[in-house]
């Protein structure tokens, strides 16, 4: 049987124990940090290590498509920040 062939079955199966969410939570305020922002000011969320910053990164890209969705003209870009051993992610308000 092929993969397009393969039907899906829904199934009744317990989470393991032990299981937690690896959502990755922001800011309270993130979404009014966002519609506060002018074009070239940015503000750090700070991360435990490089590995942190890469979930923080993808979580806050994520956040801020959504927000874009309901706020056109505002775009963002993203930075990882490593500077004497304090890491975070830092996020620009930028013209397109």
């Amino acid at each position: 049987m092929s993969e397009q062939d393969a039907t899906l079955k829904l199934e009744r199966v317990p989470l393991p124990s032990g299981f937690r969410s690896n959502r990755e939570s922001l800011p309270k305020n993130i979404t009014e940090t966002l519609q506060a922002m002018q074009v070239g000011e940015s503000f750090l969320v700070p991360t435990r290590d490089r590995e942190h910053s890469a979930r923080k990164m993808a979580a806050l890209r994520s956040r801020c498509v959504r927000f874009q969705k309901d706020n056109p003209g505002f775009f963002f870009a993203f930075a990882r920040e490593d500077k004497d051993g304090t890491f975070g992610v830092r996020v620009y308000r930028v013209e397109r």
